[in-house]
């Protein structure tokens, strides 16, 4: 669902294709980034209150940096849809 803050529009909840399991070293970063996503959702909130001048610049750098690491998950399991694909191609399973 996508949620607009100011001009900002941003994505917040995970897509249907995140119910594929990720190899052990995907799943790690996955929750790092998920722990990095934390920490930001608690910035937005400190500066969604200030509307002006630097705070806002702050704001919006959050973010940008929340939907950066949003699509480091996305590229996640991207990376993994590939690679399963193309162990199935070299099998001849299709």
């Amino acid at each position: 669902m996508a949620r607009r803050v100011g001009r900002n529009i941003y994505q917040d909840d995970p897509k249907s294709k995140h119910k594929i399991r990720l190899n052990l070293f995907r799943s790690i970063k996955q929750t790092y980034y998920e722990l990095r996503i934390g920490l930001i959702a608690r910035r937005i909130s400190k500066y969604a209150s200030f509307a002006a001048g630097f705070q806002k610049q702050l704001f919006d750098a959050a973010i940008y940096e929340k939907q950066s690491y949003l699509h480091k998950i996305e590229a996640l399991y991207s990376k993994q849809e590939l690679r399963d694909y193309e162990r199935r191609v070299k099998r001849g399973d299709n």
